[in-house]
């Protein structure tokens, strides 16, 4: 299949002509926005690897994979089989593909390497030992190190963070606090850090009061018990008393699934509550959130690393314009500081119901001009912009 991303304005900070990303992957995410990006703004040849993401059980991707575009077009795309080994083996199987996909597809002479995860960046710096890139950038989207069970795999975990950001030739973070999350782990300050945050989709204008239905709430995202959802579809039998035709839309897949579909059952609130599992259309994913009225990103309070990281599905509720409520402050800072449409409130029931209830009391008018703000908000932080300003503000590459 020949496709080409959309075209939007290009940057006039020089840009590489050849690249390699690789990635764990289940969904479009950051590393397929930079992919986007790069190809917009001229790169003649791009490699992308993506490799199954395990920690995602009900994860779409099988299997690795990888795609070649040349000129703005994919000129090739190719998945592996499918095997299954031993965890371990299994990534150093996808360390032994990345070299080779590399090396063997004519991409050993890239200008960049950019690997999402420490794993994948620790190849990259391989690879530009033996002179088959040139610079390596280690993208750190998550710092899930607490969410391994064994002591000796999290040592591993941030043995290789550590490698990876004292080698890469630099290091983007999607927030400042996993700077000083790593600072405090090694008691020392590693060079070449900078925050490059989660960008906006903007969805365009606002639409029409009637197809916007206020009273439903929205989340996006992996399904897991730390993600708070209990908390939220604990609160709806209040809300549906006051507002009876409050509903919440669940959009997503995880380990967590199966528990919340027995909750809504024991609740007795299918009626109200709609998930839909995985979706892969990400013009439904728009559609619908721009549909809807609050976005919600609830953690528990012993969530592991998500106060550490760039929350992607806040960056994805302002995109369409929803206000949203939210325990997460790492990556929310900045804008919080712009303009007040993140509702902060604590892993409370009787909480959220107020936060939520408040935003339902707006008026009309109120509510869309909020709406409006956040979609002005999304539009200065795309992530065109935001790619741009970190080849800006990358270190000497001469």
């Amino acid at each position: 299949m020949i496709k080409k991303p959309h075209q939007e304005e290009k940057v006039s900070v020089s840009m590489p002509k050849s690249c390699v990303i690789v990635c764990h992957d289940w969904t479009p995410g950051p590393p397929h926005r930079l992919r986007d990006f790069l190809i917009r703004q001229g790169c003649e040849r791009l490699l992308f690897i993506g490799h199954r993401n395990r920690y995602i059980t009900d994860n779409p991707v099988k299997s690795s994979y990888f795609e070649v575009w040349e000129n703005g077009r994919l000129a090739r795309r190719v998945s592996f089989p499918v095997y299954q080994l031993p965890e371990l083996f299994q990534y150093i199987a996808d360390s032994i593909l990345t070299i080779y996909w590399t090396i063997r597809l004519g991409f050993g002479k890239s200008d960049y390497f950019f690997g999402a995860g420490n794993l994948n960046t620790v190849v990259g710096i391989l690879l530009r030992f033996i002179k088959c890139t040139r610079f390596v950038i280690y993208y750190v989207i998550d710092f899930a190190d607490m969410r391994f069970g064994s002591n000796w795999v999290r040592r591993i975990y941030r043995e290789l963070d550590r490698f990876a950001a004292r080698f890469a030739d630099t290091t983007w973070n999607f927030s400042g606090s996993m700077i000083a999350y790593r600072m405090q782990i090694w008691g020392k300050t590693f060079v070449h850090q900078q925050v490059v945050p989660h960008g906006s989709d903007p969805s365009g204008k606002l639409l029409p009061s009637n197809q916007i239905r206020r009273r439903d709430l929205v989340y996006l995202g992996i399904i897991r018990q730390e993600q708070g959802l209990d908390i939220v579809i604990e609160s709806m039998p209040g809300l549906i008393r006051q507002y009876p035709d409050c509903q919440l839309h669940i959009i997503g897949a995880g380990p967590y699934q199966n528990q919340l579909v027995s909750k809504v059952k024991r609740l007795r609130l299918k009626y109200a509550i709609r998930l839909y599992g995985y979706v892969k259309d990400e013009n439904k994913i728009i559609r619908k959130l721009a549909r809807s009225g609050i976005g919600v990103a609830m953690y528990s309070q012993d969530h592991s690393y998500s106060s550490r990281t760039d929350s992607g599905k806040i960056k994805s509720y302002l995109s369409a314009g929803l206000p949203v409520i939210t325990t997460v402050s790492a990556g929310t800072e900045r804008v919080e500081n712009q303009a007040k449409f993140i509702y902060r409130c604590g892993n409370d029931i009787g909480e959220f119901t107020r936060t939520v209830q408040n935003i339902f009391r707006m008026s009309d008018t109120d509510y869309r001009s909020l709406r409006r703000r956040i979609l002005a908000w999304a539009g200065k932080n795309t992530w065109d912009g935001i790619f741009r300003q970190a080849f800006e503000d990358f270190p000497d590459r001469q």
